[in-house]
């Protein structure tokens, strides 16, 4: 990401981590992009 740090972003990420909040997701969409490219190389 990119832009300003504000005060607050700083204060969240001392005890949340993003990998925690946003890695299950991310994971899905790989798979499911994993899934239509392997889809689209097969038809």
């Amino acid at each position: 990401m990119e832009g300003p740090d504000l005060p607050t972003s700083k204060l969240m990420s001392l005890f949340i981590s993003m990998d925690n909040m946003i890695g299950k997701d991310f994971e899905k969409g790989l798979a499911n992009l994993k899934a239509a490219l392997d889809g689209a190389s097969g038809a």
